[in-house]
């Protein structure tokens, strides 16, 4: 038998064989020789040519534009090499004959030497142009799905963030704190909510509740139901007639029915309380020696489902902590109802005797039982948002302020750092403590200057106290005669000015009259307080200044034509005149221009202000700029808002 029939024999008929060749969808093709010219292509390949004259031709001359393309040198290497190489979705661009325009295709091929016959190189190709397009368009879809629901999620998250309260006040005889943890990110955020409600009557109304659903639908139906709660409590006659109210209402809306809500109403006068649980997880009380009790109440109902709502009166002692909480909260993978509630309960007795946890903690027992409950119980996950309120019965008061000293350097000393340990035992916002203590330095300040004659030192007092509707009341009192103010005391008022800006009320009590018949002045200050409602970026009690009361410095940097004074520390009473100082020996007098860096500028009182506007007006003289740069928020640039004077965020080129 000769070679050709025993290989007919094998392969099959050379026709058949050829004609299989010929209809094979994949790009089929053998290279011959050092020059690599073409001795076989079948259709699927000649179409990618775009020509059906190309036996005997190289491999540049069938695809020159793939030169610069390393797709020919492949066919090279295995010709030189004999080794096998695979590409999978190579992007090429070549110009097709049929269309003479250049097209986009993506190949996947293999090139491998003949196991016989090392002068051929056999090609397959597959045009996975199709495929790589439709994955492509998949992949852009699927990632504008998820930018799509990042915003989404983003404006739910932001829209509950806006619905929900960001402060919780603050009062004497009762300490509140809240945790908020938003749902995984899987999940959409849903309808839970919190609030802490000061009652006209001296009570104390806390609240937790959760809407059904997630999304904006959720956080819609959760700021109308919260709305419609904050109303009925602060207006009815009692807490079952404001349920009343609410069931009500829950009813007329879907979106509103079978809402849970937790409210616990306390009097920290009697140390009377009175809760009414629609639907909603029992508060846990932790009393002062560690034992836990779950406020349950039987036949509970959501609201809105046509159920009466019974309101139940407890008494509490001095030192017990109320844990209010969402059922996210103890309604965990991996853990039944039972043993939810079991860890709320012990989590919440460690975190209130502070033995779980205790580097770092928060100085209230009411802070740590929110966070800890959500730090520890949620680390084996969590499906649904998690919300805590909680509030502690405090035997003791906040303590009252008293300073009673001389309007001089030392007395205006012990004033101010009597006002600022005040504020800090308190627990006041940042924004509240730095408003109080900027209109207070204003007072004293105008005590030292204006109360008495040739600015003798005179008796100064300080009182402060925590009013129990939540607001922080300082006098500021001394024994001078009043001035009215005259043509000679331009600027003078502005420190007032600045006051009533600041806080909500301000008042100035004085008959005129010269002593010993007059009684002085007394400047009144009320200021609503509260206290962050989430989680505080700094440990309770701290307070914004980062020096000493009155710690001062200022470095200057002399450019040609030009300096830079960064003031560091305080601007108060005491170092407004060396700062007026600075900024003039800066100045020059008003021949350079002057850029003043005020971001570690911890007060900023009316007489820098002062100084601040005289050297503007003389720069302006002389023409010369005047720069004043202060970041949002911080307290140079909270006064220099006030008072209309320009500033900048960004620091120029020059400065120190």
């Amino acid at each position: 038998m000769s070679e050709r029939e025993h290989l007919d024999g094998r392969v099959g008929d050379a026709t058949v064989v050829q004609s299989v060749f010929e209809a094979m969808d994949v790009m089929a093709c053998c290279w011959q020789g050092p020059d690599l010219r073409l001795v076989a292509a079948n259709a699927a390949f000649r179409y990618v040519a775009g020509r059906d004259d190309v036996i005997g031709c190289t491999v540049s001359e069938v695809f020159p534009e793939l030169d610069g393309q390393l797709m020919n040198p492949v066919i090279e290497r295995v010709y030189t090499s004999g080794r096998t190489e695979i590409g999978r979705e190579w992007r090429v661009h070549w110009e097709h004959p049929a269309s003479n325009r250049v097209e986009e295709r993506w190949l996947s091929f293999v090139v491998t030497p003949h196991p016989e016959n090392r002068q051929w190189v056999l090609a397959y190709a597959n045009d996975v142009t199709d495929q790589v397009m439709e994955r492509e368009l998949a992949g852009r879809r699927a990632a504008e799905a998820q930018r799509r629901y990042e915003a989404t999620r983003e404006v739910v998250d932001e829209l509950q963030r806006a619905l929900l309260p960001i402060e919780l006040p603050v009062v004497p005889h009762i300490d509140i704190a809240a945790r908020y943890l938003t749902a995984s990110r899987d999940q959409a955020a849903g309808g839970d909510w919190f609030d802490a409600l000061p009652l006209d009557d001296g009570r104390m109304a806390l609240v937790v509740g959760d809407v059904v659903g997630h999304g904006v639908a959720a956080s819609a139906a959760m700021g109308q139901l919260r709305a419609a709660l904050e109303l009925a409590l602060t207006t009815a006659a009692d807490l079952g007639s404001a349920v009343a109210q609410v069931d009500a209402f829950a009813a007329k809306k879907r979106p509103l029915r079978a809402a849970t809500v937790g409210i616990v109403v306390i009097d920290p006068r009697t140390t009377d309380m009175e809760f009414c649980l629609c639907g909603h997880p029992p508060p846990v009380v932790v009393s002062a020696d560690g034992n836990t009790r779950f406020l349950h109440q039987s036949g509970s109902a959501p609201l809105g489902v046509g159920h009466h709502h019974a309101v139940v009166r407890r008494s509490l002692e001095a030192g017990d902590v109320v844990l209010l909480y969402s059922d996210g909260l103890i309604e965990r993978p991996g853990r039944t109802m039972a043993e939810g509630y079991a860890e709320v309960a012990q989590v919440a007795a460690d975190a209130v005797a502070n033995r779980v946890l205790p580097t770092g903690a928060a100085d209230s027992p009411a802070a740590r039982a929110c966070q800890l409950t959500v730090e520890l119980l949620t680390r084996t996950g969590y499906d649904d948002d998690v919300t805590t309120l909680a509030v502690q019965l405090v035997a003791a008061p906040p303590p009252e302020l008293t300073v009673s000293t001389l309007a001089d350097d030392n007395g205006i000393t012990e004033a101010v750092n009597g006002i600022r340990t005040w504020l800090t035992a308190i627990d006041i916002s940042d924004e509240a403590t730095l408003a109080i203590e900027l209109a207070v330095n204003e007072a004293i300040a105008n005590v030292a200057v204006h109360a008495y004659p040739d600015c003798a030192p005179g008796p100064l007092r300080v009182t402060g106290k925590l009013q129990p509707g939540g607001v922080a009341e300082v006098c500021i009192g001394d024994d001078g005669q009043w001035r009215t103010p005259g043509i000679a005391d331009i600027g003078r008022g502005r420190g007032l000015a600045m006051m009533e800006r600041l806080l909500d009320e301000v008042t100035v009590k004085h008959d005129g009259a010269p002593r010993p018949a007059g009684n002085g002045t007394v400047v009144t200050l009320r200021h609503k307080v509260s206290r962050p409602a989430l989680v505080a970026s700094s440990r309770p009690g701290s307070s914004p200044s980062a020096f000493g009361p009155h710690s001062y410095r200022a470095e200057r940097y002399d450019e040609p034509g030009r300096a830079t004074l960064t003031v560091t520390g305080a601007v108060d009473a005491l170092t407004a005149d060396q700062f007026s100082a600075d900024l003039s020996d800066a100045a020059q007098g008003g021949t350079v221009g002057l850029t003043v860096l005020l971001d570690q500028v911890t007060l900023l009182t009316s007489k820098g202000v002062r100084a601040l506007f005289m050297t503007r007006d003389q720069l302006a003289a002389h023409q010369r700029p005047f720069t004043l740069m202060a970041a949002a928020g911080s307290p140079a640039a909270v006064v220099l808002d006030l008072v209309g004077l320009s500033r900048t965020a960004d620091q120029q080129p020059g400065g120190s």
